[in-house]
């Protein structure tokens, strides 16, 4: 005899973890960010003022540092742009599918790991600040773990074959 489910018997476990999934996005995504946007200007200022070695790069290239500077940071900040428009349009349309959601987290915070920014103390006005270091290592590792869960559960939202599920933990113990 088999029992045959239907989709409102499968909602029923997953709108407990729904609230505290989407609430866990939104501060994924605001501290992702609110970082990166806090760090454009740090980043600006850094590129703005290169080293002599650079600046001779530069100068034989007939760029300046300021004009340097600002397509650097303008190129990453619509990189990261785009990625957090496509995590933020997925999170909003589907934010009830677990794989959407993986998703959504793996754009939200890999655009700005992708885009050479790493979360870090520099970001903050103070340089060994130890919530800019936390930060910057939880935001890293949710970065990494969320792109490799992509791969192994695109797109049906199982670990397929089986056993990929222990790289994964072996994976998430190792990277950590």
């Amino acid at each position: 005899m088999t029992v045959q489910t239907t989709r409102q018997d499968r909602e029923i476990p997953r709108r407990s973890w729904l609230l505290p999934a989407r609430v866990a996005w939104v501060i994924v995504a605001v501290i992702t960010l609110g970082s990166f946007a806090s760090s454009v200007p740090v980043r600006y200022a850094e590129l703005a003022h290169p080293t002599e070695k650079v600046s001779a790069a530069l100068a034989d290239l007939g760029l300046s540092a300021g004009a340097y500077a600002l397509y650097t940071v303008a190129l990453d900040t619509i990189f990261v742009s785009v990625f957090a428009t496509v995590a933020i349009v997925i999170f909003w349309r589907r934010s009830d599918d677990p794989v959407a959601l993986l998703v959504a987290t793996m754009l939200v915070v890999w655009g700005p790991l992708n885009s050479l920014y790493l979360p870090s103390p520099s970001a903050f006005e103070e340089p060994n600040t130890v919530l800019g270091t936390t930060l910057g290592l939880i935001l890293t590792y949710i970065g990494y773990i969320a792109w490799m869960l992509f791969f192994y559960l695109f797109p049906s939202g199982r670990f397929v074959p089986r056993w990929t599920r222990w790289l994964a933990v072996i994976y998430g113990i190792f990277f950590f």
